[in-house]
């Protein structure tokens, strides 16, 4: 069995034990109160802010983390989860992570807070979740990359938690063709890679830029026609007012749980143990859970009515001819690259590492 099998495996019992009681809020039984005394009060006290949608494989890995570390620390530790961007989004829980206001939380890379995360969205780079493994997990380059960058704002990158394939829903009609996408109103992540891409691959389309807590409002009020998706979607109950979804495989998307470095590296040594130990346990559980709802998703959407439109290598290729790939990688990450990284070639190392899975 390899190390990332028992992980999983190890993720799912200890999680089974956890989840129903260590993300709870902490009790104490006053003095001859019932359970007999007050409880000890934990060494840390920690916030967690997550803004996914409430049972999607990215929320529950983000609750697996809290539920571990709680179960795990020997009551050193009590996190208290905040789902539902009760704390805020992405642009609050960075702002908050890295001024250290919050302990930590979920962001999505996006160019607003490093150009250096231009290279999460990097088109058509992989295809399968192997490729998404070798590139965005672990050492994976791209991976590599976002952790700079993050620590570069002040911050620790703990685990990704896994969203899939980037794809597109609507209002309207069945996506097949770049053309289909002319006159229609999309809403794309404020991300300049994400713009372009979306420019590039669908020039007869418009983008909007809207905040993804408004997306489904604003599909629901005809604002927007349609948005970058994900095949979780159904969990968000998007199949009410978006009824068409198509697959593209423009991009791989996740997001990034982030600690405050000044606070991790203040812990003992067998606290930040802990911490990072829980953290790839619960990424490998997101992703296993992530993984295995993939195409029952789409099976729920159509059973929700939807119309899911799975294109052929064949139907994308007209997409990718108008992105061209090659031509926006140079145009967004060789400058950038050597910026960050002078002397080091590492466009050269991107480009070698996404040509070696593709």
């Amino acid at each position: 069995m390899t190390k990332p099998t028992i992980l999983v495996v190890l993720a799912v019992l200890v999680v089974g034990l956890l989840v129903p009681t260590a993300c709870a809020p902490s009790t104490s039984g006053g003095e001859g109160g019932e359970g007999g005394g007050a409880a000890t009060k934990a060494e840390y006290e920690w916030q967690y802010g997550s803004f996914a949608t409430v049972g999607s494989p990215a929320e529950r890995t983000s609750e697996t983390f809290c539920a571990l570390l709680n179960g795990l620390s020997n009551g050193r530790i009590h996190v208290s989860y905040n789902p539902s961007a009760v704390l805020g989004g992405s642009e609050e829980n960075f702002d908050a992570i890295s001024t250290g206001s919050l302990s930590f939380g979920e962001i999505s890379p996006y160019s607003g807070f490093s150009m250096l995360q231009n290279i999460k969205g990097i088109p058509y780079a992989g295809s399968t979740w192997e490729d998404y493994d070798a590139l965005f997990y672990g050492d994976g380059i791209v991976n590599e990359i976002i952790k700079d960058s993050w620590a570069a704002n002040g911050m620790v990158s703990l685990f990704n938690t896994e969203v899939g394939p980037l794809c597109y829903c609507n209002s309207k009609k069945p996506l097949v063709t770049p053309d289909d996408f002319a006159g229609l109103k999309f809403r794309i992540p404020p991300s300049d890679v994400y713009v372009k891409s979306f420019q590039r691959m669908c020039p007869k389309g418009i983008g909007e830029a809207i905040a993804w807590s408004e997306v489904f409002t604003s599909l629901e009020r005809g604002v927007i026609d349609g948005s970058t998706m994900y095949m979780g979607f159904y969990v968000a109950q998007f199949w009410e007012v978006s009824k068409y979804f198509t697959t593209v495989n423009q991009a791989y998307i996740f997001d990034c749980a982030c600690m405050n470095q000044e606070l991790f590296e203040s812990l003992p040594s067998d606290l930040q143990e802990l911490v990072v130990e829980c953290a790839s346990r619960a990424e490998d559980y997101g992703r296993f859970v992530s993984r295995k709802e993939y195409n029952e998703s789409i099976e729920i959407c159509r059973d929700r009515g939807c119309t899911v439109t799975v294109l052929t290598p064949e139907q994308i290729q007209p997409f990718v001819d108008n992105l061209k790939p090659q031509e926006l990688w140079e145009e967004l990450y060789v400058d950038m690259l050597e910026e960050y990284y002078p002397g080091e070639n590492m466009y050269d190392q991107v480009i070698a590492a996404v040509e070696a899975v593709s």
